[in-house]
């Protein structure tokens, strides 16, 4: 491998070789670069690469790589106090492998099992077996189109939400990232693949109240420090969790993240804000109508709690002074 010692140089070299179909040269290229103890004051030029880099892997679909490059760019950032680039950095690989993800959808009517594990669905023994059958030819080809991007995407969502999580400068796009894993476990009917998510997005705020207690001294800067809004950040979180869950019923996650609300809001010191009481209760009427929605004696067992709910939404309306555009509609379809 040649050495670059000018980043420049070697952003101009990579892009050469991608230009010639040499993605695997390029991209080895561009992480000699990213990972040097030479370059580890940021510049411009470091994001144009940084980018350069994320394209080729999603491009070759090699997530080890964006990984491995987007831990050493955090490392870059945080060195130089360029929280805002490595935000620029996340979400352009998430826009990428969206789109990538959406293409291949778009070519393909395969619809995989909402219940089926993405790695399952890729294994050997599944593709061999679907070599077998009758449409085994058209499956097999429709399978591989999509299926590998649907890994790729989910795995995405799961790095990013590592590299950006207990850092109080990005708190933002952390909250950000969470949502639009949600919308993408709604948007393909992901089950096993939510219910990962919501077990990492728990560990991340167990992470964040483990190393808030620690001494001052032997905490890193950009450490997240517990108070009433980090733990409202989660909370609103929370409840895309619980609609999401609900969406894709997924009911067993739904209970869970009602019993984490319910913690977190214990955790709360100050007055929830009303709006945040209005999202609650909506959203707990919404799992128990779902739930209990099968068959007669249900409706009848679960009419009290429902006019409990009805109350409460009636009433916190009534006590604030917002718009009925920006209240959580009760559900209509409760009916006896």
């Amino acid at each position: 491998m040649a050495d670059y010692r000018k980043p420049a140089s070697a952003l101009r070299r990579a892009k050469e070789l991608y230009a010639n179909n040499n993605k695997q040269l390029a991209i080895e290229t561009l992480y000699d670069i990213i990972k040097s103890r030479r370059h580890k004051t940021w510049t411009a030029t470091h994001e144009e690469i940084m980018k350069f880099f994320i394209l080729i892997a999603v491009d070759m679909r090699k997530n080890t790589f964006a990984k491995d490059g987007l831990h050493q760019y955090r490392s870059i950032c945080q060195h130089s106090n360029t929280p805002s680039s490595l935000e620029e950095v996340v979400n352009y690989f998430l826009d990428l492998a969206e789109k990538r993800c959406e293409v291949a959808a778009s070519q393909t009517t395969f619809k995989l099992e909402s219940t089926q594990d993405l790695d399952e669905a890729y294994s050997a023994e599944t593709i061999m077996m679907s070599s077998v059958t009758v449409a085994g030819d058209k499956e097999r080809v429709e399978r591989e189109t999509l299926v590998p991007w649907l890994r790729f995407l989910h795995e995405a969502y799961r790095t990013v939400l590592n590299i950006i999580s207990n850092n109080n400068k990005l708190e933002r796009i952390y909250h950000e990232t969470c949502k639009r894993a949600y919308n993408f476990c709604v948007i393909y009917e992901r089950k096993q693949e939510f219910r990962r998510i919501c077990q990492l997005i728990k560990k991340h705020l167990n992470d964040v109240e483990k190393y808030s207690g620690q001494d001052p001294n032997s905490k890193r800067p950009y450490n997240i420090v517990l108070d009433d809004s980090v733990y409202e950040k989660f909370l609103v979180t929370k409840f895309e969790q619980l609609k999401t869950a609900v969406k894709i019923a997924m009911l067993n996650e739904g209970y869970k993240t009602v019993g984490e609300i319910h913690d977190i809001m214990g955790k709360i010191d100050s007055p929830l804000r009303k709006q945040l009481l209005v999202d609650y209760y909506s959203s707990l009427t919404e799992v128990r109508i779902v739930k209990y929605k099968p068959c007669l004696f249900q409706y009848i067992y679960m009419l009290p709690f429902y006019e409990y709910f009805i109350t409460i939404h009636s009433m916190v309306k009534k006590s604030v002074a917002i718009n009925d555009d920006k209240l959580l509609p009760l559900p209509t379809d409760f009916t006896i």
